[in-house]
């Protein structure tokens, strides 16, 4: 049995399915949503700017947010059979299919970088209308100015810093063999805010768990002492590669 706990610090949306994966393999955890998201309030312009969409554009969804928003907003919005259709992720397409019959776009890699290694491959583009949320990374953004192609980013949903809790934090001080798990460079900016800064500092000499390279190096310029790149989003995958690693004496 595993003698450390996992502080699952993902969003409540998927907060508990990663904590039974995690269970699962012998893991005490600790919930600590880090990323909330919240409605926005000016509907009337997001409504206009989505009926603004051409049938020749190229209408990216960034994730499953940003399709229920959309539709939520805007629940008679119609998009052209001749639009190309892009989702971020087979979870995103899932809930895209929900609302749609168009063929739907899904990049080999679930991020910016194969969003845009699909628009390499699209001989003509006459404008990109790009569903998601404010404070991305801002790479298809940037792809679309040096392409010279017309970009209108539209923000159908926000993520904002949850209230935290108390007991909870009480019980992260009390935790010994703690996991930071890190999905996202957000999540883990959002862990320093919440979180006191005498705990903040205990907390970077614990094992950061995480799955991107990015998030790695946002970590070490935190001041985090201990990281490791387990290099997947898969909930079930990761669990079992950080499971297989207890024998090793820095988890026991």
């Amino acid at each position: 049995m595993c003698r450390a706990t996992i502080l699952n610090t993902r969003p409540i949306w998927q907060a508990q399915y990663t904590a039974d994966v995690f269970r699962q393999h012998g893991f005490a955890v600790i919930d600590f949503p880090c990323i909330e998201i919240a409605n926005i309030n000016n509907t009337a312009t997001i409504i206009k700017k989505l009926n603004s969409s051409n049938p020749k554009d190229v209408i990216i969804f960034t994730s499953q947010h940003a399709v229920t928003h959309a539709f939520k907003i805007n629940p008679t919005w119609q998009i052209s059979d001749t639009a190309i259709v892009i989702a971020v992720g087979e979870k995103t397409a899932q809930c895209l299919e929900q609302n749609s019959h168009w063929d739907i776009w899904t990049p080999k890699q679930h991020n910016s970088a194969g969003v845009i290694e699909l628009l390499k491959g699209i001989q003509s583009i006459n404008a990109i209308q790009l569903i998601t949320a404010k404070y991305g990374r801002d790479l298809i953004q940037k792809y679309a100015t040096a392409s010279g192609i017309t970009l209108q980013q539209i923000n159908v949903y926000k993520r904002q810093v949850p209230k935290p809790d108390k007991e909870v934090i009480q019980q992260i001080a009390q935790t010994d063999n703690l996991l930071v798990l890190a999905t996202s460079v957000t999540t883990l900016m959002n862990l320093q805010i919440l979180l006191p800064n005498k705990l903040c500092n205990q907390i970077q000499a614990s094992q950061l768990i995480c799955v991107s390279d990015r998030i790695a190096a946002t970590a070490r310029a935190m001041g985090f002492l201990h990281i490791e790149n387990l290099a997947t989003t898969n909930m079930d995958k990761l669990a079992k590669l950080l499971h297989s690693s207890f024998n090793h004496p820095k988890y026991t």
